[in-house]
């Protein structure tokens, strides 16, 4: 019987090496980068859902938001008393007006203020919440805001081309 060698040499071990650990080492990382791409692809489909999800109530949201806003404004331009001072009509009873704004603007419970301006941009009446009540603003802190964007854009569609205003 032959004596075999029991010593390895260091080419052997090289071959050993090459032969088992880096098939099994390959096979370890390829077993781990798809793990990580299917993980990593079920996080980005999860986020996406959920994002989905927030835009569609944001803008279920939204919408319910502005459907409520366009229904008061419909409650409000049906009052007689506003009919009345957009036709400047000399029998307005303002006392009513401003008692409809301030049962208004407590029922609606959402408005910080609540104002009525007229054909120049001064303000006729205006209801403030403050403590969580609507205010009547007295006659004499009523303000001017004829040069407000929003008086401006909102004027505009009344009178499209005036000469009242300079810009």
């Amino acid at each position: 019987m032959k004596n075999k060698n029991i010593y390895l040499t260091n080419q052997d071990v090289f071959k050993s090496f090459l032969k088992y650990f880096l098939p099994l080492s390959l096979l370890v990382i390829s077993i781990s980068f798809l793990y990580y791409t299917s993980i990593k692809n079920t996080n980005i489909n999860v986020l996406k859902q959920s994002e989905i999800f927030r835009v569609g109530l944001q803008s279920d949201t939204f919408q319910d938001e502005f459907r409520m806003i366009a229904s008061d404004l419909l409650i409000l331009s049906s009052h007689w008393e506003l009919w009345e001072v957009a036709n400047v009509i000399s029998t307005i009873d303002m006392e009513a007006l401003e008692y409809e704004f301030l049962v208004f603007s407590k029922s609606k419970d959402i408005y910080d203020q609540v104002r009525l301006l007229d054909q120049n941009g001064m303000e006729l009446i205006r209801v403030n919440i403050r403590g969580g009540e609507p205010q009547l603003v007295k006659k004499e802190k009523l303000q001017f805001k004829g040069e407000r964007y929003y008086f401006k854009d909102t004027i505009s569609l009344v009178y499209p081309v005036s000469t009242m205003w300079t810009n």
